[in-house]
């Protein structure tokens, strides 16, 4: 049989590339490992992106993506019922990037927002969401006081 396009919601790819990133955020020291052994020209468990980086081989980032996203199997099972190729369904799915770039790349726009926007910064000081919660819990407060007061 050959093989099918697979063609997937966006929606549905981007929620997968979220859970991919946040995974690549929190394992950043494996990520660079990674960077390491193409350098050392041990290539079997890379794949190179097409925007010139690498990333884990196909099959072992459809193994990590179910495992940190298990609701993603049946997905990755219907690709592979399309094409048994796993890079094609990594390209399906949207992760054929290099994540530590991705995630350079995010953090740029992140502050790039933060910078033409001062309260999205205020926003993420711990301070300032110790008085919202505080804020929070007077307008609970006073609530309460108006109900029983009826």
């Amino acid at each position: 049989m050959p093989d099918k396009k697979i063609e997937l919601p966006q929606y549905l790819t981007k929620i997968i590339r979220d859970k991919w990133l946040e995974y690549c955020k929190s394992n950043l020291v494996w990520l660079e490992e990674l960077q390491q052994l193409k350098k050392n020209g041990l290539s079997n468990l890379i794949a190179e992106t097409s925007d010139g980086g690498v990333r884990p081989q196909s099959s072992i980032l459809l193994g990590i993506l179910i495992g940190i996203y298990p609701e993603s199997s049946s997905i990755i099972n219907v690709c592979f019922q399309l094409s048994p190729d796993p890079t094609k369904i990594i390209i399906a799915l949207g992760l054929n990037f290099d994540p530590l770039k991705e995630l350079e790349k995010l953090a740029e726009q992140e502050k790039e927002l933060e910078k033409n926007h001062p309260m999205l910064s205020l926003m993420k000081d711990p301070e300032y969401r110790e008085v919202q919660e505080g804020l929070e819990e007077i307008r609970s407060q006073i609530k309460q006081l108006e109900n029983s007061s009826l």
